[in-house]
């Protein structure tokens, strides 16, 4: 593709200059009019004195990965829209590895910025109006325990001290051998 051409020369150019590998993706157009996306996986190979002769490498039709990643991304680009338009946050807990992941708008409901630490269950409470965090606790200790789906109103204390009505809802997820696994919700 046209677009591709100087960045592929500079990759190769650089390659052989530094004599390392390379990899990089380009879009070519078949002899029936089809797009694809390539990728091209190399190394420069060296005479005893160190001169690059030639290079070798492999070529690999990655079209239908590289629509699928850009599906994947326009469909997280809309959930993000619909979640910020529906002012609705959503979260999951790996709770075999104690991690959360918490979408942009969750953070915006609390009033905070993505890079401003990293979730987890404890942080999410320390954002819980002290009225209610003994309850919040309680409901998700109780739908842990029992495997169940949880549904309920709170107030949380945003970092700018505006206190804030919140409905949450979430599932619980077990493996085969009935341990909780996953834990999601919204707010």
């Amino acid at each position: 593709h046209p677009d591709d051409q100087a960045n592929i020369s500079e990759i190769i150019a650089k390659a052989v200059k530094d004599q390392q590998s390379f990899i990089f993706n380009y879009r070519i157009t078949d002899a029936r009019g089809n797009n694809k996306t390539l990728q091209s996986y190399g190394d420069v190979i060296c005479d005893q004195n160190g001169e690059a002769i030639k290079m070798a490498g492999t070529l690999q039709d990655i079209t239908e990965r590289k629509d699928a990643e850009d599906k994947i991304a326009k469909t997280l680009q809309q959930l993000n829209e619909a979640q910020q338009m529906a002012h609705i946050g959503s979260w999951e807990w790996d709770v075999i590895a104690n991690e959360i992941t918490w979408s942009d708008e969750l953070y915006s409901i609390l009033g905070l910025l993505p890079n401003q630490f990293v979730p987890t269950f404890e942080e999410y409470l320390n954002y819980i109006h002290p009225d209610d965090k003994e309850i919040v606790n309680s409901i998700i200790e109780e739908a842990l325990e029992n495997k169940q789906a949880f549904k309920f109103d709170h107030k949380i204390l945003r970092k700018d001290g505006v206190v804030r009505m919140a409905n949450a809802n979430g599932i619980v997820s077990s493996n085969i051998e009935g341990n909780v696994v996953k834990v999601s919700g919204i707010v």
